[in-house]
Order: structure tokens, then C-alpha cells, then sequence
């Protein structure tokens, strides 16, 4: 699966090589309920659906910083390539798509994010990318030091 390319005024796009194979990455970062370890925003996480993760698996979410909670729900999964998902709050919806590349020694995970904010929120979409971009640095390196751990 490659990372589709549409134009957006909201994406934003982040990337970290990590020293693993692709699989035990993947495994790892799009299992939401596992998010809590690396990402500082998010409070709490609960799988809605059962069975694997996988198309169709629903997660309810908590952030902080105004986000509040917010309803993820996975709508591609091509194990261990990429995925896509979707999350929905009332004042922020956010599309997502991550890929794992395999390389020598390791993978690149690579991560494209696109904001819509909602209401009064949308004014601040410059700034909400720059917090974005910089928020996602900040995970990758976090997720890099878990995984290579």
C-alpha cells in the first residue's frame, strides 16, 4: 500500500527509519490501545470491536489539549505495508495514513495526517500543523526508542 497523495492544505507528513523488522512495527503502532505509550496526548483508549485489529476495528479515545474524545475507526489494513483510519470529535476530524517500508537493517514508517477542524477551531489550522508536525516528531522518536529497545 503506498500513501495516497491528495492535496491538502491540512496534511502533514512525518517519517523515522527504525532498526526492526516491519512487521513487529506495524504490529505495534496500529494497535491504538498501545498509543498511550508514546503519544503524551492521549489519555485513554478502548477497542469497541472484536476480534484483530484490522478494517472496520473501532477504538473510543481521549486527548487532552481541547481535542477531548473522539471515535477512531481503522478503513484499510494491508499488514504489514500500511493503513488508513479515520477520527471523528466534535472539534476535530483527522484522516490518517501510515506505511511501513522494509529495508535493510530495519523499515521506514512514514505517517501522513490531515486536520479538518471544526467551527471556530478552524481558524487555527497553520497553527494546528505546525503543533502536528512537531507532536508527531516528538511520537516517532518515541516510538523509535520503544521499538529498538
Amino acid at each position: 500500500m503506498t500513501i495516497a497523495r491528495r492535496p491538502s492544505c491540512d496534511a502533514v507528513e512525518n517519517s523515522i527509519g527504525l532498526a526492526a523488522p516491519a512487521e513487529a512495527v506495524f504490529d505495534y503502532v496500529t494497535d491504538v490501545r498501545r498509543e498511550r505509550e508514546w503519544n503524551p496526548q492521549l489519555r485513554e483508549a478502548e477497542k469497541l470491536t472484536p476480534g484483530p485489529v484490522g478494517v472496520g476495528t473501532r477504538y473510543r479515545v481521549r486527548f487532552g489539549r481541547g481535542v477531548g474524545a473522539a471515535i477512531i475507526e481503522n478503513t484499510a489494513f494491508d499488514r504489514p505495508r500500511g493503513w488508513s483510519a479515520v477520527s471523528t470529535s466534535r472539534r476535530l476530524d483527522v484522516r490518517f495514513r501510515g506505511q511501513v517500508t522494509g529495508l535493510p537493517g530495519g523499515c521506514q514508517l512514514g505517517v501522513q495526517t490531515e486536520l479538518s477542524p471544526r467551527g471556530a477551531l478552524r481558524v487555527f489550522s497553520p497553527v494546528l500543523r505546525q503543533l502536528m508536525r512537531r507532536s508527531w516528531d516528538k511520537d516517532l522518536a518515541a516510538i523509535k526508542a520503544i521499538i529498538e529497545r
